[in-house]
């Protein structure tokens, strides 16, 4: 009776045979990557690296012109001009005239860390022109205090801000 029978499978034949199938349901490979979307990705990849060595490069470059530039600061009627080779200062008057009649000193500290200030030796210089060396013992913001003590005793202060990298 073929009324009773079950009713076969689909994509089963009725001589029970298999028939071709154009979708499997169950395909357990990894999907394969086309050699176009390999090469994508391998291009992305080196365009990130790419600029990640161009911005480290540009990050040492200085902005604004050159860190090596002068920094001035008033001290009473006085200018103190830092050059930040040697911590080099000049000391001018009003008239811009190097003063002469002045002596300098350098106390060098670091505000972020809790340190006393370190007093620096001053050589004197022709032209009221005061030098230091100092060799900065870690990178960080440094604050070098000039005080001009004048022909009356009276002290005079400038602060510079440095930065060290």
């Amino acid at each position: 009776m073929k009324f009773l029978s079950r009713p076969a499978a689909p994509g089963a034949s009725a001589a029970g045979g298999e028939l071709p199938s154009r979708r499997r349901e169950h395909d357990t490979r990894a999907p394969i990557i086309t050699r176009r979307r390999a090469l994508l990705i391998t291009g992305g990849v080196a365009g990130l690296l790419g600029l990640g060595w161009l911005a480290d490069g540009l990050a040492g470059i200085p902005l604004g012109g050159s860190s090596q530039q002068d920094h001035v600061q008033q001290a009473g009627l006085y200018h103190v001009r830092l050059a930040r080779t040697a911590l080099t200062t000049a000391v001018t008057d009003a008239t811009g005239a190097p003063a002469t009649d002045v002596q300098a000193r350098f106390a060098l500290s670091m505000p972020a860390m809790a340190m006393d200030p370190v007093i620096l030796t001053t050589t004197a210089l022709d032209r009221a022109q005061y030098r230091a060396w100092v060799a900065f013992p870690m990178s960080g913001d440094w604050v070098l205090d000039v005080t001009l003590i004048t022909p009356r005793q009276r002290a005079l202060a400038a602060h510079f801000d440095i930065g060290v990298r």
